[in-house]
């Protein structure tokens, strides 16, 4: 059995696709979430996958990582993946990729202060999945500016980063994006994205054309970077989990290692295997080995992949193949042992430790106008350094 930990709100991820592409997984996957932690007794012997990591806070991460203890002392034969603490968040990999010469862009928090080496810049949380905040700041004065907007909304500034924005757009002006999965020690292809946008979050379908549909197939096949994509993963600490990535000049570009992703888009699946009367089937005379017999029938294809059915079927084909790719991989991480087994468990977050100099500095500062906050804290920015420094 393999167990995956993840908070409550965000265990769609994982739920949806036990729902569709998932079905044959459903008898080895079962949520548990970090909410139940410090309630749960016992747990059963097998894998335990810890995701969601990024939305952890530091005590539900730190009561996590004693539940990954107790199970890895156990001498039960657990396997586990993402150490809930050892594991690099957003920040701290691409800060590490940057610093070993992967990246060619830097990463900063709001709070350090930073002066970026180079623009232009963006905005963007450090624990969501939400993308950019802002439009590329070009200036340090449009960064100051968008960063005195952001306050006067509230939010606060201790969990936002500003990104070197490094154009990976190719000669033709269009960006890609993509993804593969980290499962145990292998990776996965999963998707690739096309835009003439360089914040890409989602699919382009008006952009898509019979090209970019061969080269996300030939993508996810091949699997081009599997042996640099394993070493961000070690680098990293993580297990399992998506890289979305692009490529300058032949290098991975990493913009982040989501833990608990979106697996692939839910569909209604046929109960069995289904032919595609519909399709354009000149496309797949021409290219016949992107042709294979999907579970998904036509009329229960999303309305936005309709209106581009040939190529959303040629599509769903390498969404099939990422699908039984993933489904193999996630079946060998699990050990088989008897569920009846249990390790005894006992976790608690902890709840009286005294507030940091830091959390103490922005008790107060976060009340004051943003103007202000800058000028306290260029009088004391010895202090400032000492408290805020990287």
């Amino acid at each position: 059995m393999i167990f995956y930990v993840v908070t409550e709100k965000h265990a769609f991820t994982i739920n949806q696709h036990l729902e569709s592409w998932g079905r044959n997984l459903l008898p080895q996957i079962r949520p548990v979430f970090y909410e139940q932690l410090d309630k749960i007794k016992s747990l059963p012997v097998g894998t335990y996958i810890f995701s969601d990591l990024e939305r952890l806070s530091p005590e539900e991460s730190e009561m996590a990582a004693q539940v990954w203890e107790q199970l890895a002392n156990s001498g039960q034969g657990v396997r586990l993946l993402n150490h809930p603490t050892r594991s690099m968040r957003r920040y701290e990999l691409l800060r590490t990729l940057y610093q070993q010469g992967w990246n060619k862009f830097n990463i900063y928090r709001i709070i350090e202060r930073p002066q970026p080496e180079r623009f232009p810049v963006f905005l963007r949380g450090e624990t969501d999945h939400a993308g950019s905040r802002t439009a590329l700041l070009e200036t340090p004065e449009d960064m100051k500016k968008a960063i005195a907007e952001l306050l006067e909304t509230g939010d606060s500034r201790e969990d936002k980063i500003i990104t070197e924005f490094c154009d990976t757009s190719d000669e033709t002006g269009r960006f890609k994006k993509y993804a593969a999965f980290i499962v145990g020690d292998q990776i996965i292809p999963d998707h690739l994205f096309f835009s003439p946008n360089w914040m890409l979050k989602m699919r382009y379908l008006d952009l898509q054309n019979e090209e970019m549909v061969l080269e996300e197939r030939d993508y996810v096949k091949t699997n081009p970077y599997e042996s640099q994509l394993k070493e961000v993963a070690k680098i990293a600490r993580i297990q399992y989990g998506r890289i979305d990535y692009s490529i300058l000049d032949g290098v991975p570009q990493i913009w982040e290692i989501n833990t608990n992703p979106v697996i692939l888009e839910r569909y209604y699946l046929a109960d069995t295997n289904f032919n595609h009367p519909l399709i354009d089937q000149s496309f797949f005379t021409r290219r016949p080995e992107c042709w294979t017999k999907v579970r998904i029938a036509p009329e229960k294809l999303p309305e936005y992949q309709k209106k581009h059915q040939p190529l959303a079927i040629a599509r769903i084909s390498a969404e099939e193949y990422f699908s039984q790719q993933y489904e193999k991989a996630l079946k060998s991480l699990d050990t088989h042992q008897d569920l009846t087994t249990k390790i005894p468990i006992s976790a608690s977050k902890r709840t009286d430790e005294k507030p940091s100099p830091r959390q103490l500095l922005f008790s107060w500062l976060k009340f004051l106008p943003y103007p202000l906050q800058i000028k306290l804290l260029e009088k004391i920015k010895g202090l400032s350094y000492q408290i805020f420094g990287a």
